[in-house]
């Protein structure tokens, strides 16, 4: 009779895992770039705003960016939207100034395969100070007929306004994950406890079963 070994129990385990927890998988990324203010000679902060798809191809982005901090108060936004890999805009995007967030939906119909820009977000503030740029909300969906929403991971950026410096910008940013809500960190880290314990249990099993054997 065949033996199975103990590689085998823990590669089909670890398999059993990750098809059950389908947060482990790569999911669509959004994140955000500054870029150098070379084209309009002011002093305005210029960001992309990008979406990386991760393997994924996806037609729709939708949600909104906000922005808070003490240089929040007194913001002026312009969005342009060329170059973007986007090219429908059931809602365009628009700066709400009271609520400080930009509001979108943007779609493709071939579908997105390949990291590309969304739009650019050029910022303007009188007050210097720290500005926090986050996503609010986002969704993305597949392009398989369906509209199939799928996991996405938002990253966040914290810029130190100080006339418009790009030197000063922290680049300590933030992630979270998305599949229909926010995964936690401390969910990601309780799958690998779990993940852990499954295989210590089916070392010390077989272990345990072949010292039976022998005696």
């Amino acid at each position: 009779m065949h033996k199975i070994s103990s590689l085998q129990i823990l590669v089909l385990l670890i398999g059993i895992f990750f098809i059950f927890n389908p947060q482990s998988s790569l999911a669509a990324q959004l994140s955000f770039k500054i870029v150098p203010n070379t084209e309009y000679g002011d002093k305005a902060t210029n960001i992309e705003v990008r979406v990386d798809p991760e393997s994924k191809n996806i037609n729709v982005i939708e949600g909104g960016i906000s922005f808070s901090g003490p240089s929040s108060k007194d913001l002026f936004i312009e969005i342009i939207k060329d170059n973007s890999v986007f090219s429908i805009w059931p809602t365009e995007p628009f700066f709400d100034k009271d609520k400080k967030i930009i509001y979108f939906v943007a779609g493709t119909p071939q579908g997105l395969n390949q990291e590309g820009l969304l739009f650019k977000i050029r910022l303007f503030s009188e007050i210097q100070g720290k500005l926090d740029v986050s996503w609010s909300g986002v969704k993305t969906f597949l392009n398989d007929g369906l509209g199939t929403e799928e996991a996405t991971s938002v990253k966040s950026l914290t810029l130190e306004l100080d006339n418009q410096d790009l030197e000063k910008i922290n680049n300590k940013s933030v992630e979270s994950f998305e599949q229909k809500e926010i995964f936690s960190r401390f969910n990601f880290s309780k799958s690998v406890i779990i993940l852990l314990l499954i295989i210590i249990l089916v070392s010390t099993i077989f272990y345990g079963y072949k010292k039976f054997i022998k005696n």
